[in-house]
């Protein structure tokens, strides 16, 4: 997969430059790793902005398939705290707008 990723992120950082967003959002562990690096841990860092540029805030959260395949018993868990994510990068959003 790091293969994948190093080949996306050319790419990425070139989108992100001609887009110029500021909010950029990774859903999983793969997106946030492709955006902030190969030591991010989505388990440590979900949920923790960080800026990728000027103008650039981004964020990573747990992708909705992941909470879906996650066992019954922390399923709950993981979708409160992704719904705390949104909740907080709406928040954000409008408060840019």
């Amino acid at each position: 997969m790091s293969a994948e990723q190093a080949a996306c992120r050319m790419s990425l950082a070139a989108e992100l430059a001609r887009l110029q967003p500021r909010i950029v959002v990774a859903l999983g562990a793969m997106a946030a790793q492709t955006l902030c690096g190969n030591t991010f841990s989505i388990t440590r860092e979900r949920g923790r902005w960080r800026r990728l540029g000027a103008d650039t805030a981004g964020c990573a959260t747990w992708h909705p398939a992941a909470i879906l395949r996650t066992p019954d018993d922390k399923r709950a868990t993981l979708y409160r705290q992704l719904v705390q994510d949104l909740s907080e990068i709406a928040r954000r959003t409008s408060a840019r707008a």
